[in-house]
């Protein structure tokens, strides 16, 4: 059996960056492809996420969306 040495030859430690979105439009953009999806009530959230390609917004980051949030809601589709 053969051992691995381990040795400081390491690739330098790099900041991540954070990758700026301007939430403002893109809750207008899901906003208004909600506002277009026909028989949106007989539709679930996953649904109305894929039809609209939310990029997992919905799902994960609703809280930077109010406009969107607050037509959710009125739609019935999540609680307050």
């Amino acid at each position: 059996m053969t051992s691995i040495i381990l040795r400081g030859d390491y690739p330098v430690k790099t900041i991540p960056k954070v990758s700026f979105r301007n939430w403002e439009s893109e809750d207008i953009r899901l906003f208004e492809a909600i506002k277009a999806i026909d028989n949106i009530e007989d539709k679930s959230l996953s649904a109305i996420a894929i039809a609209i390609k939310d990029r997992g917004h919905l799902r994960k980051g609703l809280h930077r969306f109010p406009k969107t949030k607050s037509e959710l809601i009125k739609l019935g589709k999540i609680q307050p």
